[in-house]
């Protein structure tokens, strides 16, 4: 299973952030998930809202932010990448520049957030984009209906108080979305990961990886904890 690190790009400098990415890749974080700040990430907790908006305060070109992740991949060429970006940051950065961003990268995976701009998700699937699908797990209809049509990997919430009235536990959803919606797509969890107790759980139940982000983004502050914290979640699914 990897174990995918959230890594907040800009923040507090985009110099810092290859030294989080260093740091991340050195300890055993497999897959880098990289946002792309955005002016109003109104879908995320505060502690990344707070992070986007410092780093676009820092530096308001999307330019030195692509530069930035070019940078990432030549200093860990063999570590995947997730990227993250909002809807209205894709239109701020240009449609047809960000997808040809994407493909000069070969970077595939992205997890598309505030925003359901059809035209503009046909535009980057067309292209060999592939677009993640968050699934809560209670698998309500609406849901699921979204991941048969995605060709991305299946973003599933590792906790909720409400469950399923058949699959009550995640082994059971993650079984289910294996026979249907996820026949040929990986299933990395998120919302919810926030203990090595949470990781075994979600490693467990069969996820093919595991977000990780407050619990990393925390420590960032303190070199020595966070590297120590790297280890120990990377010590549960070895």
């Amino acid at each position: 299973m990897n174990l995918i690190g959230y890594l907040s790009l800009g923040y507090p400098t985009i110099k810092d952030t290859f030294d989080v990415a260093d740091i991340y890749v050195g300890n055993g974080v497999d897959v880098l998930e990289i946002d792309f700040p955005a002016a109003d990430p109104f879908m995320d907790s505060e502690l990344i809202q707070n992070r986007m908006k410092a780093a676009l305060k820092a530096c308001s070109n999307y330019d030195e932010y692509m530069k930035a992740i070019v940078k990432i991949q030549k200093l860990h060429p063999k570590t995947q990448i997730y990227i993250l970006a909002y809807e209205e940051t894709i239109k701020t950065i240009g449609v047809d520049k960000f997808t040809k961003f994407m493909n000069d990268q070969k970077l595939t995976e992205l997890i598309y957030v505030g925003g359901d701009n059809k035209k503009i998700k046909k535009h980057l699937e067309d292209n060999n984009i592939r677009l993640a699908q968050y699934v809560r797990l209670h698998l309500p209809e609406e849901d699921l209906v979204q991941a048969r049509g995605t060709k991305g990997f299946i973003y599933l919430q590792a906790k909720s108080d409400k469950a399923h009235p058949q699959y009550k536990t995640i082994k059971e959803v993650i079984a289910y979305l294996r026979q249907n919606e996820a026949k040929n797509k990986l299933i990395n969890c998120g919302v919810g990961v926030s203990t090595t107790e949470d990781l075994k759980r979600v490693k467990d139940a069969g996820a093919d990886g595991a977000f990780i982000g407050s619990t990393f983004l925390k420590l960032h502050g303190d070199v020595p904890a966070l590297k120590a914290k790297i280890q120990e979640f990377k010590a549960v699914i070895k």
